[in-house]
């Protein structure tokens, strides 16, 4: 009897599995594969196609399928697809809610590039290392219509977006290739020489909307700034949106994070970064392009590290950044959820908290500012949703106005960029919605693909 998966194989593509003819088939439908299977579900099927001929001839004996938190590489089993005997068909398969979105990669490797450790074996922190040092033989799926992206560690990535997923049509620019989108005229670049920090860094500043350059516009302090600036450029989306009026006209301050290790050291709650950032680079960056000193109308965002920074700028600083935006923030830290092995050290004097950010939120009970704040994690994210989840409901105790989703993804920037504008118009908006179901149908959003989780 078939499996699912063949069944699908032969069905749609004919019984000459792995022949020329069946994968020009194949091309023409693209991949993966996605097939409804009722209950708004759906089963993806990967395929991949060994340059080297059936396991006779090839060289390849393993194929890992890198799926940000779809597959895990934090254990000794990792997932690979499989190989159809005779053949030269790869596969691996899925099954997941009809409105995820996500991004993937696949990693042939021969016999001396096997992991250390076969399946099963228990030393996460070997795999770990391994599935790093692995992310230079990533290949993006040549049979995959979308547009390739870069993740968070410069991988190339394949995209899926799945036919409930919300609409991501700001994007287009990027997704159309068209990388260049920004107006150059309304883009400014510079170098950040801290003095407090003793480093130097490019940041970004964009204007959107025609206005006057005197008036002082809302300021979206964006973190992992080279990502959205490079990678992912965030530019083209920005400017759509505000020509939809879904976002006013903005200054946006996009702050590059140099390098892993750094990155780690300075949004993990750390005090100086915060401070440089306020009494350094925000008075230069109102000379080249005026801001508000409103609160109300300053968003701090980031996402992973990026939103647990955010998050503790606005609680120690609510009179300077009082809308936050954090996306799949790591709000485990510095807690036991992570291997000691595997998470970055706390600061010497939050060394014995067990939960800095709750502390900052407790400490924040007191205080005449409440911040706005909209929170994001993914279905798929094991440790940052429960995280989130308790953050979400520790700033609902303390009377802050927090609102928060879980989407159908993992710690993806193929989700986080769509979140991203979701909650900059949450935020931004001139008539704040109550909710974030509000601001979704402002802008359209389908709601198939939110998991509303506000309280």
């Amino acid at each position: 009897m078939m499996t699912p998966c063949e069944q699908v194989l032969t069905t749609r593509f004919g019984e000459d599995v792995g022949t020329d003819r069946w994968w020009r088939r194949v091309a023409i439908e693209g991949c993966p594969i996605v097939s409804a299977i009722g209950g708004n579900r759906a089963r993806v099927l990967f395929l991949w196609r060994d340059p080297e001929g059936d396991e006779t001839h090839s060289m390849t004996r393993r194929i890992y399928i890198d799926i940000p938190s779809v597959t895990d590489h934090h254990n000794g089993e990792l997932a690979s697809l499989e190989r159809i005997a005779g053949t030269d068909v790869w596969r691996w398969s899925f099954e997941v809610e009809a409105d995820w979105r996500g991004s993937y990669s696949f990693i042939p490797v021969d016999d001396e590039r096997l992991p250390p450790s076969e399946p099963g074996a228990d030393d996460e922190v070997a795999t770990r290392n391994w599935w790093r040092s692995a992310f230079k033989l990533a290949q993006t799926d040549p049979l995959n219509p979308n547009q390739c992206h870069v993740g968070l560690r410069g991988q190339p990535f394949s995209a899926v977006h799945l036919p409930q997923a919300p609409f991501q049509t700001e994007w287009r620019d990027v997704d159309r290739k068209n990388r260049s989108a920004a107006d150059v005229s309304r883009l400014q670049r510079m170098e950040w020489n801290s003095t407090r920090l003793s480093n130097t860094r490019r940041v970004w500043i964009y204007r959107t909307g025609a206005t006057d350059k005197k008036r002082e516009l809302p300021l979206v302090v964006l973190l992992d700034g080279q990502y959205w600036a490079e990678a992912m450029p965030v530019f083209s989306a920005l400017d759509n949106t505000t020509q939809e009026d879904v976002l006013p006209p903005s200054v946006y301050l996009l702050i590059d994070s140099l390098d892993a290790s750094l990155r780690m050291r300075e949004l993990a709650c750390d005090e100086a970064f915060l401070e440089a950032v306020q009494e350094e680079l925000l008075p230069v960056a109102a000379i080249v392009a005026p801001f508000t000193r409103n609160p109300r109308k300053t968003v701090i965002a980031g996402q992973s590290f990026g939103g647990l920074a955010a998050l503790f700028a606005g609680l120690r600083s609510p009179k300077r950044f009082g809308c936050v935006l954090a996306q799949s923030g790591s709000f485990w830290w510095p807690g036991a959820y992570a291997r000691e092995a595997v998470r970055p050290q706390p600061p010497a004097d939050v060394s014995n908290s067990p939960d800095v950010l709750a502390r900052q939120v407790e400490n924040s009970k007191s205080a005449s500012s409440r911040l706005r704040v909209f929170l994001e994690a993914g279905s798929f994210e094991k440790v940052i949703r429960p995280a989130s989840d308790r953050i979400h409901r520790t700033l609902i105790g303390a009377g802050h106005d927090s609102h928060y989703r879980v989407y159908s993804g993992g710690h993806d920037p193929l989700c986080w960029r769509g979140g991203l504008l979701d909650g900059l118009s949450f935020l931004l908006a001139e008539n704040p919605p109550a909710s974030v179901e509000a601001a979704e149908s402002r802008r359209g959003v389908s709601s198939l693909a939110i998991s509303n989780a506000t309280e």
